[in-house]
């Protein structure tokens, strides 16, 4: 029984470790030592190489974004956060850039939506921004 326990609760793990390789692993760490350095060129560089990790790793979306609007990159900010969202996975920051986005384009009613939704997640953020 001990045995049977222990692999199924690691394989699930296995299975996610094994589908980054040590380069996949080495741009992930690289991208969040620049960006804590502010040297958001070089974190944009690295994050943007790791497609499909926000899927299992809601940090590396929030980076990404962070690091987009860092270099003025509003409209790939924009694009990716549409991404999420259609992928089920938006987040607070992805929901603001939306949200401003819409804003700034004078579209107030979708804006109202993405500001509502954060309304909603307000919470959940201010409990992992203490976490992380």
């Amino acid at each position: 029984f001990v045995f049977v326990t222990i692999y199924f609760s690691t394989s699930e793990a296995a299975k996610s470790v094994n589908s980054y390789d040590s380069k996949n692993i080495s741009d992930y760490f690289s991208g969040i030592v620049s960006f804590n350095n502010n040297q958001y060129r070089d974190s944009y560089k690295f994050l943007k190489q790791l497609n499909g990790l926000e899927e299992k790793h809601p940090y590396y979306s929030q980076k990404y974004l962070y690091s987009l609007v860092n270099l003025g990159k509003f409209n790939e900010a924009f694009n990716y956060s549409i991404k999420l969202e259609k992928r089920k996975i938006s987040s607070f920051e992805s929901d603001l850039i939306i949200g401003i986005y819409y804003l700034k384009n004078k579209n107030f009613v979708l804006a109202q939506k993405y500001f509502s939704n954060i309304k909603t997640r307000k919470r959940e953020y201010l409990a992992r921004s203490y976490v992380c």
